[in-house]
């Protein structure tokens, strides 16, 4: 499991945004109302930075500036299978919104960047005002978070995991991830940000017709 500590007091604020999927307008438009200084805040994605939405590639380029860090999405996951095996998987990630990819005139830009993407970590560790917040893309095995626990190197899980959000209904019933403050999930649509005991669910859908881009105020969730 790659894990990447942020100590982010020295940041002005710290945002955390769902799915981008390509959205990548939507993300500006977001920012820019937000008042968003790429000086002084710092941007954390949950990743699924690319498929479906209208500008992927924009939205691959992201991992390149200073001001953003991003978790390794199962889109990002899937782009890089299937570029290093060159097997079906082609097929498998155009059918989940690679088409992109194939559409490129000349996908070298943009085969660089899905190299660099899989070098992401599959959790974000931010220290902020004495508090710990976890950010993975999909879930987190355990019930108590250790990121050298050797049974949570699950990517499946971390990548992939639904267990939390579907399999526990309703959500009320999840039980509290012990080892840290607040945990920070997307991967799984929903129609509004989700809440249950220490975690946030907050992919809102930003590549579906009735669905939404959600960036949230960090400060606002560790002090409530």
């Amino acid at each position: 499991m790659k894990t990447e500590r942020v100590k982010a007091d020295d940041y002005r604020s710290v945002y955390v945004v769902g799915d981008i999927h390509g959205c990548y307008d939507e993300l500006m438009g977001k920012l820019n109302s937000l008042d968003f200084d790429k000086k002084q805040d710092l941007l954390v994605s949950v990743g699924d930075l690319i498929d479906r939405g209208p500008e992927s590639l924009k939205c691959l380029s992201l991992i390149e500036e200073p001001w953003f860090k991003c978790i390794q999405g199962n889109h990002e996951l899937m782009a890089y299978t299937a570029i290093t095996r060159k097997s079906t998987w082609f097929d498998f990630w155009y059918k989940h919104g690679g088409e992109w990819h194939r559409d490129l005139e000349d996908a070298k830009e943009a085969e660089r960047l899905i190299l660099d993407a899989i070098k992401l970590p599959h959790v974000i560790e931010i220290e902020r005002r004495g508090t710990k917040t976890v950010v993975c893309h999909a879930d987190y095995p355990l019930d108590k978070y250790d990121p050298e626990a050797t049974d949570a190197d699950d990517y499946d899980c971390l990548q992939w995991g639904r267990h939390r959000i579907e399999k526990r209904i309703p959500l009320k019933q999840n039980a509290k991830i012990e080892g840290a403050d607040l945990f920070i999930f997307g991967h799984t649509p929903q129609s509004e940000i989700l809440k249950s005991h220490n975690q946030i669910f907050i992919d809102t859908g930003a590549c579906y017709t009735e669905g939404y881009l959600t960036v949230i105020n960090l400060d606002e969730y560790i002090t409530c």
